[in-house]
């Protein structure tokens, strides 16, 4: 009996822990910046959470040619965290990071490094659009940054 319950009560906390790191993102409505960007030549997919409450979002489109081809969104926190998101139609490869490693986005696969100076880099590639997800180490986690990712909408 009290094996069970010792059981029981583990499995319980295990629960709890795991659903505790995917309740830490914040939900985010993206859907001005959707409007903002439904005249474009692609529609890229956005966060619908982020590890952080969202003070304001902008949408900057590129310069003459390229916004064909390349969108940037930045999304700053209430306590000074900074996210930029860049979203290529095409393919890109990505450079400057230190310790590249593959890891899980749902269905797809992609890789995250870190910046010498301290940013944590997360690209992947889903369907025609390549992504890179960039945060400050020391605001965001490895593990917030793939989170954040797989809410994209």
């Amino acid at each position: 009996m009290k094996k069970a319950l010792i059981l029981i009560m583990g499995l319980l906390f295990l629960t709890a822990c795991g659903n505790s790191a995917s309740s830490s993102l914040e939900e985010y409505d993206n859907s001005d910046l959707k409007n903002d960007i439904q005249n474009e030549p692609f529609q890229s997919e956005l966060p619908t959470k982020l590890p952080f409450e969202v003070d304001s979002a902008t949408f900057t489109p590129a310069p003459g040619e390229q916004s064909k081809t390349m969108q940037t969104f930045q999304f700053e926190g209430v306590d000074g965290q900074f996210m930029d998101l860049k979203t290529n139609s095409g393919e890109v490869n990505f450079s400057g990071t230190d310790n590249d490693e593959s890891v899980e986005i749902g269905d797809n696969e992609g890789t995250f490094g870190e910046t010498k100076n301290g940013s944590l880099s997360l690209h992947w590639k889903d369907g025609d659009l390549t992504y890179q997800l960039m945060a400050k180490g020391d605001k965001v986690t490895k593990e917030e940054l793939i989170e954040t990712a797989k809410s994209f909408e």
